[in-house]
């Protein structure tokens, strides 16, 4: 018999970068982002397009031995000395997703060492995209492009609405440069919250600790807000999980579980929910006493509503 997933009494939850003034790191100081690397029959601004076979036939060289630069210039030779310039190097590729025609990206910016920052020198680079994306108000929209060696016979052309276009089906897929003009026209700007079928990387040694010692559970946005469907109703296709095993991906199902949690855990659940909805879409202030009186509202005791709100609150800037 398919056992009831345990539910934590507090629930962290990652708010999109939209949602709160400022954004930061994730708990162990690793600074992620997100982005969409190409799209099947996107033709870029210079007439080609990137297949997503191509780049998912690479994807192995990528996460080896692949980086992150400022507009390839860590691999474009300087016009001046003919050399490449390592310091624009700031970060490498942790996953690689695909989800239908897209292929998605997640990875890491580097942290400063020992030595300061200097502008000449590789430690100013990171920092500044990092900054530029997480701490400036209003955050830079960096795009990606990506870089590598087309392999022999791995051009194509073909024609897409009178448009004579290279289609690049076999490279070696080996960076992604960031640039503030986009080479694509409907991607987006790299995010600091999962895209598409990628996952946050988790810190999951302080998570089993967090939910052994305290019973908090931690998930990004998208995980939390699909797992809770409706009152009384849990999406898992892995029921017999408890705890942190039961908050991987792949224990959210299409169908819904005709199980029940306890009312008064789900309730409370829901109502938090509710209240991260509306913080997101702006239609309350993200206050205890704004989330208080918007729970009363909504039907709780002041007293549930105000305890709700004060773990809520305390939960969004513990996290900025």
């Amino acid at each position: 018999m398919n056992r009831i997933p345990h539910l934590p009494s507090s629930i962290i939850v990652d708010l999109p970068p939209d949602t709160l003034a400022k954004a930061s790191a994730a708990p162990d100081g690793r600074r992620m982002v997100y982005f969409e690397a190409t799209r099947d029959g996107v033709v870029d601004r210079e007439g080609e397009m990137v297949a997503a076979d191509a780049l998912w036939q690479s994807r192995d060289l990528m996460l080896s031995q692949g980086d992150f630069d400022i507009s390839h210039w860590a691999h474009l030779p300087n016009p001046q000395t003919g050399r490449p310039q390592p310091e624009y190097r700031i970060g490498h590729p942790t996953q690689v997703t695909r989800q239908g025609k897209s292929i998605f990206v997640a990875g890491e910016i580097y942290r400063p060492g020992e030595a300061p920052p200097t502008q000449n020198g590789e430690a100013f680079w990171p920092d500044y995209f990092w900054h530029s994306v997480a701490q400036q108000q209003p955050a830079a929209k960096w795009f990606p492009s990506v870089y590598g060696k087309i392999n022999p016979g791995g051009i194509q052309m073909t024609t897409v609405k009178g448009q004579q276009v290279r289609r690049i089906v076999s490279v070696q897929w080996y960076s992604v440069g960031f640039a503030l003009r986009a080479q694509h026209p409907v991607l987006p700007a790299v995010s600091l919250s999962p895209v598409g079928n990628l996952m946050a990387k988790a810190d999951h040694g302080s998570m089993v600790s967090r939910a052994s010692q305290s019973d908090v559970l931690h998930l990004p946005w998208q995980a939390f807000a699909k797992s809770v469907s409706a009152v009384g109703q849990i999406i898992t296709d892995h029921a017999a999980l408890t705890g942190v095993q039961a908050l991987t991906r792949t224990s959210l199902d299409r169908k819904m579980r005709q199980q029940a949690a306890p009312a008064s855990t789900t309730g409370a659940a829901q109502m938090r929910v509710k209240a991260l909805q509306a913080i997101r879409a702006e239609r309350i202030e993200p206050t205890i006493g704004a989330v208080t009186r918007y729970l009363k509202a909504a039907g709780l005791g002041h007293d549930e509503a105000s305890g709700i709100a004060a773990r809520l609150i305390h939960d969004i800037h513990a996290r900025t």
